[in-house]
């Protein structure tokens, strides 16, 4: 079979730049959104937690590798060349990392730091795409030296890569991240709407130390495959404004939406999108702005990709009951573990089979605020669980789904440890940590604690 299947990538060599990811061999997956999986039962969850402690992140790293795959075979029906990166900040899970690099996604990073881990975990520099509104001059000096490309967010940013390439004996490439007023205007990117600034960024180019080759834009808060499009069509007419007709690429962002749980999708300002949506209506917009020539897609799924692949399981501590007939539950898990971007939207939950030891017979329904082990007032997982049973009690284990995206990353050490990661066990297997929990020995080496 061809290494490098229509669609997941061009051949690499001196025509095409540098070696570029080639995307999945297996493009014969199912195309359907997997099954949803099971997940643990509350016997197998207090077992693991007798060993692990709570909470415990279960990471389903089959599901990851299935949204690749459906993810790649989607887009590869509509659009000639495209590129998929896997968005460090949004999952630093090694496991997760090394997974998508083995199927073929370009590591996309936001600063030296996460460069530097790519490195670590085996990216050649060909397969890094450097974003961020904050490079240094000799960060993005080291980046281009490696072969990675580069979107710049600033003015500032261009004009430190126009002092290096008046230093050097050929011009830089280098992509412009591009604000617009669609959806609100983003403080991140160039606005090249605005005459001054696009004579600006003109006038450096001119001087021809610097080789625009595509451009970048995201837009938060808008999910829609129409919303996409949109971006499209500006970063084209953004690159025309520079005096750019056919880039090499054009990179719209991530925001895509993976598989979501009923009760999180019908909190949704926007329908729920698949990743054949997402692929036609690019594959479209592309069509109708370059034809047969078009320049490489580049896209950055994260929370589409990630949100999905990971679940926590914690406990009820204690349910405090009112008067006024409010219910709130204390969980052994926090804000931090859940939801640390603190959206409006609840997660989705389940409440595991109690133990049947347990009895009772005070049957209702029941909305439940479930709040967190730390001791601030913001810490509430959900404003109200609707319960309808016996009424929930400590004791209870929750299941919280679809938290892949950002937790991790975000999660600090803060009042309790942070939870071991592991990935899917099966029963009477032992877990494989990915993550282990954290000690105080790791928080004492954080904040300067000397042996």
């Amino acid at each position: 079979m061809d290494p490098y299947p229509v669609g997941a990538a061009t051949r690499p060599g001196p025509e095409n730049g540098p070696e570029r990811p080639a995307g999945p061999v297996d493009v014969g997956s199912p195309t359907a959104p997997p099954a949803a999986a099971a997940g643990l039962d509350r016997a197998d969850a207090v077992r693991l937690a007798a060993e692990y402690g709570w909470p415990i992140y279960v990471a389903d790293v089959g599901r990851l590798r299935s949204n690749i795959v459906r993810m790649y075979r989607e887009f590869s029906r509509t659009l000639r060349d495209f590129e998929i990166g896997y968005s460090f900040k949004t999952n630093y899970l090694a496991r997760f990392i090394q997974v998508a690099r083995e199927l073929g996604l370009t590591a996309e990073v936001v600063s030296e730091l996460e460069f530097d881990y790519a490195r670590d975990l085996g990216f050649s520099g060909t397969q890094i795409l450097v974003n961020g509104p904050v490079k240094s001059g000799i960060f993005m000096q080291r980046a281009l030296e490696q072969g990675a490309r580069v979107n710049i967010d600033s003015v500032d940013e261009l004009i430190t890569l126009d002092e290096l390439g008046r230093a050097g004996r050929s011009p830089v490439d280098v992509g412009l991240r591009v604000s617009y007023g669609f959806h609100g205007r983003s403080r991140f990117g160039i606005d090249l709407e605005d005459p001054d600034i696009c004579r600006a960024v003109r006038q450096v180019l001119d001087a021809g130390h610097i080789r625009v080759a595509g451009a970048h834009v995201h837009t938060p808060g808008r999910r829609s495959p129409a919303s996409f499009q949109l971006r499209l069509r500006c970063v084209a007419a953004a690159m025309e404004r520079v005096g750019i007709v056919r880039p090499d690429y054009l990179d719209v962002g991530g925001g895509f939406m993976g598989t979501i749980p009923t009760d999180l999708a019908q909190q949704l300002a926007e329908p729920q999108a698949s990743y054949q949506e997402y692929a036609e209506a690019l594959g479209e917009t592309m069509s109708g702005l370059f034809g047969e020539d078009q320049p490489r897609l580049i896209v950055e799924p994260g929370t589409g990709l990630l949100a999905d692949t990971m679940t926590l399981y914690a406990p009820v501590t204690s349910v405090k009951r009112s008067a006024a007939g409010s219910t709130v539950a204390i969980v052994d898990a926090s804000l931090h573990d859940i939801k640390p971007l603190r959206g409006t939207i609840d997660p989705s939950v389940r409440v595991l089979g109690r133990d049947a030891t347990r009895g009772g017979t005070d049957l209702r329904t029941e909305s439940v605020q479930l709040a967190g082990n730390t001791c601030m007032e913001i810490d509430v997982l959900h404003t109200g669980l609707e319960t309808t049973g016996e009424r929930i009690a400590a004791g209870d284990v929750l299941e919280f789904r679809n938290v892949g995206a950002y937790t991790v990353s975000l999660r600090p050490s803060f009042i309790a440890p942070t939870p071991a990661v592991l990935e899917s066990p099966r029963r009477d297997e032992p877990a494989r940590v990915l993550r282990p929990r954290g000690t105080s020995v790791d928080l004492g080496r954080a904040y300067g604690l000397r042996p």
